[in-house]
Protein backbone atom coordinates (compact mmCIF):
# COMPACT_ATOMS: atom_id res chain seq x y z
CA UNK A 1 0.00 0.00 0.00
CA UNK A 2 1.42 3.47 -0.81
CA UNK A 3 1.23 5.94 1.88
CA UNK A 4 2.11 8.97 -0.09
CA UNK A 5 -0.61 8.26 -2.40
CA UNK A 6 -2.97 8.79 0.70
CA UNK A 7 -1.83 12.31 1.74
CA UNK A 8 -1.49 13.41 -1.47
CA UNK A 9 -4.20 16.47 -0.47
CA UNK A 10 -1.40 17.11 2.22
CA UNK A 11 1.32 17.36 0.05
CA UNK A 12 1.00 17.14 -3.94
CA UNK A 13 3.39 16.36 -6.10
CA UNK A 14 3.85 18.53 -8.77
CA UNK A 15 4.90 16.66 -11.85
CA UNK A 16 3.63 18.33 -14.75
CA UNK A 17 0.96 21.14 -16.07
CA UNK A 18 -2.34 19.52 -15.02
CA UNK A 19 -1.14 18.28 -11.39
CA UNK A 20 0.45 22.28 -11.19
CA UNK A 21 -2.96 23.49 -12.27
CA UNK A 22 -4.91 21.26 -9.32
CA UNK A 23 -2.24 22.65 -6.50
CA UNK A 24 -3.07 25.73 -7.94
CA UNK A 25 -6.94 25.46 -8.09
CA UNK A 26 -6.52 24.41 -4.27
CA UNK A 27 -5.60 28.45 -3.66
CA UNK A 28 -8.95 29.03 -5.64
CA UNK A 29 -11.16 27.37 -3.28
CA UNK A 30 -9.42 28.37 -0.42
CA UNK A 31 -9.81 31.81 -1.18
CA UNK A 32 -13.49 31.16 -2.58
CA UNK A 33 -14.73 29.53 0.69
CA UNK A 34 -13.21 32.51 3.09
CA UNK A 35 -14.76 34.93 0.68
CA UNK A 36 -17.92 32.69 0.77
CA UNK A 37 -17.79 32.36 4.60
CA UNK A 38 -17.13 36.36 5.34
CA UNK A 39 -19.63 37.39 3.12
CA UNK A 40 -22.16 35.01 4.59
CA UNK A 41 -21.36 36.08 8.27
CA UNK A 42 -21.57 39.72 7.31
CA UNK A 43 -24.41 39.63 6.34
CA UNK A 44 -26.00 37.73 9.32
CA UNK A 45 -24.30 40.96 11.41
CA UNK A 46 -26.00 42.93 9.36
CA UNK A 47 -29.07 40.91 10.00
CA UNK A 48 -28.64 41.50 14.15
CA UNK A 49 -27.00 37.89 14.24
CA UNK A 50 -23.68 37.89 15.73
CA UNK A 51 -21.69 34.94 14.88
CA UNK A 52 -18.35 36.12 15.61
CA UNK A 53 -17.49 39.46 17.10
CA UNK A 54 -15.23 41.58 14.74
CA UNK A 55 -17.42 40.66 11.78
CA UNK A 56 -19.38 43.45 10.13
CA UNK A 57 -20.48 45.38 7.25
CA UNK A 58 -17.05 45.86 6.72
CA UNK A 59 -16.04 42.08 6.39
CA UNK A 60 -17.50 42.54 2.68
CA UNK A 61 -14.35 44.25 1.89
CA UNK A 62 -12.70 41.29 3.15
CA UNK A 63 -14.95 38.92 1.23
CA UNK A 64 -14.32 41.16 -2.06
CA UNK A 65 -10.56 40.97 -1.68
CA UNK A 66 -10.63 36.90 -1.15
CA UNK A 67 -12.96 36.52 -4.19
CA UNK A 68 -10.68 38.82 -6.09
CA UNK A 69 -7.91 36.46 -5.36
CA UNK A 70 -9.71 33.74 -6.07
CA UNK A 71 -10.53 35.33 -9.70
CA UNK A 72 -6.83 35.79 -9.97
CA UNK A 73 -5.57 32.43 -8.83
CA UNK A 74 -7.88 31.36 -11.32
CA UNK A 75 -5.76 32.38 -14.19
CA UNK A 76 -2.78 31.40 -12.72
CA UNK A 77 -1.37 34.76 -10.81
CA UNK A 78 1.59 34.15 -8.81
CA UNK A 79 1.45 37.50 -7.14
CA UNK A 80 -2.57 36.48 -6.15
CA UNK A 81 -1.39 32.90 -4.74
CA UNK A 82 0.66 34.72 -2.77
CA UNK A 83 -1.37 37.28 -1.70
CA UNK A 84 -4.07 34.96 -0.71
CA UNK A 85 -1.57 33.23 1.80
CA UNK A 86 -0.58 36.85 3.06
CA UNK A 87 -4.18 37.61 3.94
CA UNK A 88 -5.23 34.54 5.39
CA UNK A 89 -2.12 34.31 7.30
CA UNK A 90 -2.43 37.88 8.54
CA UNK A 91 -5.97 37.33 9.46
CA UNK A 92 -5.26 34.20 11.12
CA UNK A 93 -2.36 35.92 13.23
CA UNK A 94 -5.02 39.59 13.96
CA UNK A 95 -8.02 36.62 15.16
CA UNK A 96 -5.23 35.25 17.60
CA UNK A 97 -3.58 38.34 19.17
CA UNK A 98 -7.58 39.43 19.42
CA UNK A 99 -8.70 36.47 20.77
CA UNK A 100 -11.75 35.57 18.40
CA UNK A 101 -11.69 31.76 18.36
CA UNK A 102 -10.68 29.59 15.35
CA UNK A 103 -11.01 26.84 14.10
CA UNK A 104 -7.33 24.96 14.31
CA UNK A 105 -7.61 22.22 11.87
CA UNK A 106 -9.39 24.14 9.23
CA UNK A 107 -6.63 27.20 9.86
CA UNK A 108 -4.26 24.35 8.92
CA UNK A 109 -6.56 23.02 6.18
CA UNK A 110 -6.86 26.53 4.38
CA UNK A 111 -3.33 27.38 4.88
CA UNK A 112 -1.75 24.95 3.39
CA UNK A 113 -4.13 25.20 0.49
CA UNK A 114 -2.51 28.71 -0.30
CA UNK A 115 0.59 27.11 0.16
CA UNK A 116 -0.29 24.67 -2.55
CA UNK A 117 -1.34 27.38 -4.73
CA UNK A 118 1.74 29.08 -4.79
CA UNK A 119 3.49 26.01 -5.81
CA UNK A 120 0.94 25.24 -8.56
CA UNK A 121 1.21 28.88 -9.94
CA UNK A 122 4.69 28.70 -10.26
CA UNK A 123 5.47 25.69 -11.30
CA UNK A 124 2.65 26.42 -13.98
CA UNK A 125 4.32 29.28 -15.11
CA UNK A 126 7.54 27.14 -15.00
CA UNK A 127 6.20 24.18 -16.78
CA UNK A 128 4.61 25.90 -19.18
CA UNK A 129 7.19 28.02 -20.71
CA UNK A 130 9.40 25.85 -23.01
CA UNK A 131 13.32 27.55 -23.34
CA UNK A 132 12.51 28.89 -26.66
CA UNK A 133 10.42 31.94 -24.96
CA UNK A 134 12.86 32.70 -22.67
CA UNK A 135 14.48 36.04 -24.18
CA UNK A 136 10.73 36.79 -24.78
CA UNK A 137 10.10 36.48 -21.20
CA UNK A 138 12.84 38.23 -19.98
CA UNK A 139 11.13 41.22 -21.13
CA UNK A 140 13.60 41.65 -24.49
CA UNK A 141 12.93 40.50 -28.22
CA UNK A 142 15.15 38.02 -29.03
CA UNK A 143 18.33 39.09 -30.92
CA UNK A 144 19.25 37.71 -34.60
CA UNK A 145 22.49 36.13 -35.18
CA UNK A 146 25.63 38.23 -35.63
CA UNK A 147 25.85 36.83 -39.07
CA UNK A 148 21.74 37.70 -39.87
CA UNK A 149 22.84 41.34 -38.94
CA UNK A 150 23.67 43.29 -42.54
CA UNK A 151 26.77 45.21 -42.30
CA UNK A 152 26.87 48.76 -42.57
CA UNK A 153 30.18 50.67 -43.77
CA UNK A 154 31.31 53.00 -42.03
CA UNK A 155 30.39 56.54 -42.97
CA UNK A 156 33.37 59.51 -43.52
CA UNK A 157 32.86 63.25 -43.11
CA UNK A 158 33.73 65.69 -45.74
CA UNK A 159 36.32 67.52 -44.71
Amino acid sequence: MDVTKGLGWFWPTITDKASAESAANQGLWAAAWCAGVTALLATLSLAGITVLNGIDASSYVDALLFALIAWRIHHRSRVAAVAGLALYVFERVYAWVNGIPQGSVMVVVLTLMFIHSIRGTYAYHRLTQGPHQAPAAAGGLPKKPAAARPVQPPTRKAA
